[in-house]
């Protein structure tokens, strides 16, 4: 088989990190070789951020911040649970989870609800088929109010960093 598609031709011999100084770059491909390419490299990127925060006040837990300028972060899961007595007054209903998205303040996930003076624990587990961008020098949030009893809340946040120094 002839490759006759220069695109094609740049991507192997770039994508396999092929020198002309050590031979030639091949032009064909034997039966016997498979050639194997990553098409779109931001669908198959690997989790390598993982940050966890955890509060006991009410109030915002400690936010995950994305504080490089020239680094995307992209949000892939979350893992959110709580836990606390029936003396914790919490009157919002729902544990959100916000971050900025296109300047906006959104709420990712309303997902872990609240019943007022009762004990309660809840725990999830949400994961994003398609990681979602939030915005450079922003932070991912949890806030949360009662004035009353005992509520333990723990977080962990699961993405990755694409450097991107031209944007």
């Amino acid at each position: 088989m002839n490759i006759n598609n220069s695109d094609l031709f740049k991507e192997l011999k770039e994508g396999a990190r092929l020198q002309q100084l050590s031979g030639k770059i091949p032009d064909k491909l034997a039966s016997s070789i498979v050639p194997v390419m990553e098409v779109n490299p931001k669908l198959l990127r690997r989790i390598d951020t993982l940050q966890g925060t955890m509060a006991t006040a009410t109030g915002t837990m400690t936010p995950f911040t994305t504080p490089n300028s020239n680094r995307d972060f992209y949000l892939s899961a979350v893992h959110f649970a709580f836990i606390k007595d029936a003396t914790c007054d919490v009157a919002t209903g729902r544990i959100n989870l916000l971050a900025t998205i296109g300047g906006v303040t959104n709420t990712i996930i309303v997902s872990l609800p609240c019943i007022t003076l009762t004990a309660q624990s809840e725990n999830a587990i949400i994961e994003f088929p398609t990681p979602i961008k939030i915005d450079r020098n922003t932070s991912i949030n949890s806030p949360i109010t009662y004035t009353a009893g005992t509520m333990v809340r723990t977080a962990m946040v699961y993405g990755y960093f694409v450097d991107n120094p031209l944007a």
